[in-house]
């Protein structure tokens, strides 16, 4: 949403002469404390509101500004004492024949008066022929009823009580428009109840009228908005939808993010247009649920109001949506300004020739650590997204089975296993499905042990028995098959297989056996390394399993002073790009000896058949 175009603030508070350009449907303020962030958004409050806090009525000698108060002293020009507050607007699509596209209100309040007086281009345009219509008095009656349809809401840093329950009486009352609006009478609904209870309580106006000779009545409210004075918010306690807690008692951070929430359907379904002006509302939140808060802002929120938001986060300042604005609000002799800020990459990317990035990045101190786990955390959310994503797809092709699973790594793991079992079992049918949770040739993210832990844990009994094979290294053992929740216990003893209590669900790493202990010791096997090395360097087409060696550098004093190189196979790790080739090409070309070290990952998944069709 996108209606103010420019706004043009003097003398308010502490902006002397402030002036914002080419606003869009989001505007981001930021920078240090006490330099004027939030008064931008209290200008706005007294241009729309005539108030300028919160709930505030406007005063003039305590808003006007300091710097020019002292001026109109000491040049003695009394009549200089005013504030002015001037926008800019983008008409939108509706008043088409009686406003152009844009138009310029100002608004200026004096020291003699609380209301202030009012001029604007309009007049100018019309005379220019660049309004439709050939009634002047239509122009302003048009401008009257666009700032009818217009509706600012300025929601400070601190929100208390007062703030929801208003909030909560602007969502009934919201409500209750749109039931009228759709036939349902709720007012003469609420009469006729308002009636009977009246009819009900007879013996008690009898009786206070014989007492005192008083008629009386006990009547409740006919409108909406007085019967329901203020709604209850109830929401789910844990897991148990059964109990029901008020969101009142909630914490802080859950509380409050229900505000931005509620602002975006009145939006939404509000006949009008909402501008909305929000101080902080990271505030009382953990991180992850102000960055996805952000993220609806950027997305969703300011497609239905134009939103202006001061803030410190590294969550809103970050951000690379083309609807956005950054400005850097900072203090300079005595006055608030603002830079508009540029970015190509991530705002907060030092760039020599962008000084006001720079020193936002500066002022704001610990933003640069932030901004360091903001990157980690985006980057964590992709692959929990990712992990999601692949989770739901197999759960869906899971459906369509009814043979017992096993679960690998990466796709390439696949098609070893296939090809190992067509080797050494020629006569017979492989009894189970072999799917990869990943369907990348190459892996990536997580390396897929993610996925398959929460595709073990959540095997339901219904399903068919499910089994997921790790590699024996750092990720696949440590990050997965170790990490799996405390519904999984080791199986027949077994320290490189586990199962789920339901009996449905099983684990296992590429199973220990002689001739691979070094590949153990150092957590370095991959289902290619069950091969000899004589096999791995084995060419088909030209090409090759490719193998980069183990590198470790040499401190003295934590300085570098040389780097070794291990290239003993138990410490190779495979390059990206040549496993496919290996698994599709070289490994059906090899001999069926060269499958010996499956045989024992292969009686292992049997056995776990086999237990699960005797028990």
């Amino acid at each position: 949403m996108n209606l103010i175009k420019e706004i043009n603030i003097k003398y308010f508070r502490s902006i002397y002469h402030l002036k914002l350009k080419d606003l869009n449907d989001c505007i981001i303020f930021s920078g240090k404390n006490d330099v004027g962030k939030s008064n931008i958004l209290k200008a706005l409050n007294l241009f729309f509101n005539n108030e300028t806090d919160w709930h505030t009525e406007f005063s003039f000698y305590n808003d006007f500004n300091f710097k020019r108060l002292s001026e109109v002293r000491e040049k003695s020009i009394k009549g200089k004492q005013y504030i002015q507050i001037e926008i800019t607007f983008r008409r939108g699509s509706n008043f088409q024949r009686s406003l152009p596209s844009e138009f310029t209100v100002r608004r200026t309040w004096d020291r003699n008066s609380r209301l202030p007086k009012e001029t604007t281009n309009l007049d100018k345009k019309f005379k220019a022929g660049k309004i439709e219509t050939k009634n002047q008095k239509i122009v302003h009656r048009s401008l009257t009823q666009f700032f009818n349809k217009v509706k600012f809401e300025y929601v400070p840093a601190i929100k208390d009580r007062r703030l929801f329950s208003h909030l909560l009486n602007e969502l009934q009352t919201e409500i209750f428009n749109q039931l009228n609006s759709k036939g349902r009478e709720i007012s003469k609904e609420i009469k006729l109840i308002s009636d009977k209870y009246s009819d009900s309580i007879e013996g008690l106006k009898d009786e206070f009228k014989h007492s005192t000779g008083i008629n009386s009545e006990l009547a409740l409210p006919v409108k909406a908005n007085e019967l329901f004075k203020v709604l209850n918010v109830l929401t789910d306690f844990e897991t148990d939808e059964t109990t029901k807690l008020n969101l009142d008692y909630r914490g802080d951070g859950i509380r409050l993010r229900y505000i931005p929430s509620l602002y975006n359907y009145l939006a939404k379904n509000h006949r009008g247009v909402y501008i909305l002006g929000f101080e902080e509302p990271e505030n009382s939140m953990e991180y992850g649920l102000g960055s996805r808060m952000a993220e609806k802002f950027f997305t969703e929120y300011s497609k239905n109001s134009q939103i202006l938001i001061t803030s410190h986060s590294p969550a809103f300042l970050d951000s690379k949506s083309k609807t956005v604005n950054f400005f850097r609000i900072y203090r300079s002799n005595q006055s608030t300004l603002a830079a508009k800020l540029e970015f190509s990459n991530s705002l907060f990317s030092l760039d020599e020739n962008n000084l006001n990035n720079n020193l936002l990045t500066e002022e704001l101190g610990l933003t640069k650590l932030q901004l360091k786990f903001h990157k980690l955390y985006e980057e964590k959310l992709k692959e929990a997204e990712l992990t999601k994503k692949r989770v739901q797809e197999l759960e869906k092709r899971v459906s369509t089975f009814t043979k017992p699973i096993l679960y690998t790594e990466g796709i390439t793991d696949v098609t070893i296993l296939k090809s190992a079992w067509k080797k050494l079992y020629p006569d017979s049918d492989i009894p189970y499905e072999i799917l990869p949770v990943q369907t990348t040739d190459e892996g990536g993210g997580d390396g897929g042990y993610a996925s398959l832990n929460r595709k073990l844990e959540s095997v339901k009994d219904s399903e068919p028995l499910q089994i997921g094979l790790y590699d024996y290294d750092s990720g696949g053992f440590d990050k997965g098959f170790n990490k799996l929740n405390k519904n999984f216990s080791k199986f027949n003893g077994k320290e490189f297989v586990q199962m789920h209590k339901n009996q449905n669900s099983f684990a296992m790493v590429i199973p220990e056996q002689p001739g691979l202990e070094d590949f153990y010791n150092f957590k370095n096997l991959p289902i290619e390394f069950l091969f000899s090395e004589q096999d791995l360097n084995k060419e088909v087409d030209g090409r090759k399993l490719e193998l980069s060696p183990y590198r470790m550098d040499v401190k003295m004093n934590g300085v570098t002073i040389d780097t070794e190189e291990y290239t003993d196979l138990q410490y190779c790790s495979i390059k990206k790009g040549s496993k496919k080739h290996f698994a599709e090409k070289v490994v059906p070309s090899l001999e069926t000896a060269s499958f010996e070290n499956f045989k024992l990952l292969f009686s292992t998944i049997d056995e776990i058949l086999n237990y699960e069709t005797t028990s």
